[in-house]
């Protein structure tokens, strides 16, 4: 196992199949969205960015998979999972093992990743280029290595990512540039953004006295599905609702809503 500080600075899979390509398509479809004035597209980018960080990564892959905060079918978790693969982070096991067995078990010290204890740059996305899923622990989630669905989409991660993308396309150019590749782009930006401005004391403010610098960012909040009240999030992990004091809103309880399993 590594520290971050003996990591050498790579190119790994991830970043050569996933972040590189999403990143400069992603730019790209801002580029022509707005040299075609395709305005009336903002809805296939919005319906994007709900489906992929809001459903498959805010709801799917942290509140779900990673904290089991509430129940839903087979149907949804799979649906939620698949989805969370297109928000560009890593596969559902290699997200969960990294958060609950680095992030939550060890935040803000050597063994947190993305902490922003190793610069503002680290923290945000460069990170992910001193660090492979050989350098990962895979112990915090071996209760998915029984779900031999989330096993599939470990396994063909990149061909599930690139393979939906490809058939959309087949269906719309469009939708696959506007709907897909922006919010796959910004996806990566809004964790980014979480991962850094939510670890620093300095900024926000903290509702619980916790064993990290966990803070609450209101606005960041709405913009990335209720991530940014972070320090509630880890004063209570298991609550899939992160607005707990005053006007706090988090805009991912909807979304729970849909997928939550009725009570009988």
């Amino acid at each position: 196992m590594y520290g971050i500080g003996g990591c050498v600075n790579r190119f790994t899979p991830h970043i050569t199949r996933i972040v590189i390509p999403t990143q400069v398509l992603g730019l790209v479809g801002i580029g022509v969205l707005i040299y075609n004035q395709d305005w009336v597209w903002l809805w296939g980018v919005f319906l994007g960015w709900v489906l992929i960080s809001g459903c498959g990564v805010a709801v799917g892959y942290h509140r779900l998979l990673c904290h089991n905060s509430f129940k839903c079918s087979t149907f949804s978790r799979r649906l939620l999972a698949v989805l969370g693969c297109l928000g560009c982070e890593g596969s559902p096991l290699f997200w969960v093992a990294l958060h609950n067995g680095y992030h939550h078990s060890h935040p803000d010290t050597e063994r947190d990743y993305h902490s922003p204890r190793f610069g503002w740059a680290s923290s945000y996305l460069l990170w992910q280029f001193k660090l492979s899923k050989t350098d990962v622990s895979f112990r915090a989630a071996r209760h998915l290595t029984k779900d031999p669905f989330i096993k599939f989409l470990h396994v063909h991660y990149y061909k599930v990512v690139w393979g939906v993308v490809l058939v959309m396309a087949l269906v719309s150019w469009k939708m696959a540039l506007y709907g897909l590749l922006i919010p796959m782009f910004w996806s990566l930006h809004q964790e980014g953004l979480v991962n850094t401005f939510c670890h620093l004391k300095s900024w926000g403010y903290r509702n619980y006295e916790t064993k990290d610098n966990s803070n609450n960012l209101k606005l960041l909040g709405l913009l990335t599905w209720g991530q940014a009240l972070h320090n509630n999030h880890h004063a209570f992990p298991n609550k899939y609702n992160y607005a707990m004091k005053g006007l706090e809103l988090d805009p991912a309880v909807p979304l729970v809503h849909l997928f939550k399993k009725r009570s009988s």
